[in-house]
């Protein structure tokens, strides 16, 4: 009987540790708001880009469902607020055996644009946090979905929001 309940400590042990052991990072992400003079109440654009290291790929933000875990990206805090669809360039589409589906990928380094505006009571120095998402693979195999935390921080700038800047940014960033 205490050899069972040794067996079921020692499981129970492992099983917690788990989440504790690193897995191999093959993407970094960094963030930073597109324009630098954006003012309390305009429009402007996150721009999140992941360098990933060679063979390995994630998925696009678009990635239809029932394979491989498409990239997402919220905005967890911060004096801004999401306003339409973030934006990509267009991914890499091919059939995946793995996942007997057309998957859309990025290798390389991508950027992602996501669209917000900035609190009208902002002021001074700022910080954003956001969550990634994403699922990282190469030909042969795959890593779990991974979450991680990226943060900005910025200032405000001061001054009136200006008109022709109250929509946000909804272009294409460059990589």
């Amino acid at each position: 009987m205490k050899s069972i309940a040794r067996l079921v400590l020692v499981g129970l042990l492992a099983a917690l540790a788990l989440p504790t052991l690193a897995l191999p990072k093959y993407v970094k992400w960094t963030a930073k708001i597109a324009q630098t003079d954006a003012r309390a109440g305009e429009g402007t654009q996150i721009i999140l880009t992941a360098s990933i290291v060679k063979p390995w790929h994630i998925y696009s933000l678009t990635q239809p469902e029932g394979g491989p875990v498409r990239t997402t990206a919220k905005i967890l805090s911060g004096a801004v607020k999401a306003v339409g669809n973030p934006v990509q360039p267009a991914p890499h589409k091919e059939q995946d055996p793995a996942f007997n589906m057309v998957s859309e990928s990025f290798d390389g380094t991508v950027a992602f644009g996501i669209p917000v505006t900035i609190d009208k009571n902002a002021k001074g120095k700022q910080t954003i946090k956001l969550q990634v998402r994403f699922m990282t693979c190469n030909a042969s195999s795959c890593i779990p979905p991974s979450k991680e935390e990226v943060e900005i921080t910025f200032n405000v700038a001061t001054g009136k929001a200006r008109p022709n800047r109250i929509k946000p940014v909804t272009t294409l960033p460059k990589a």
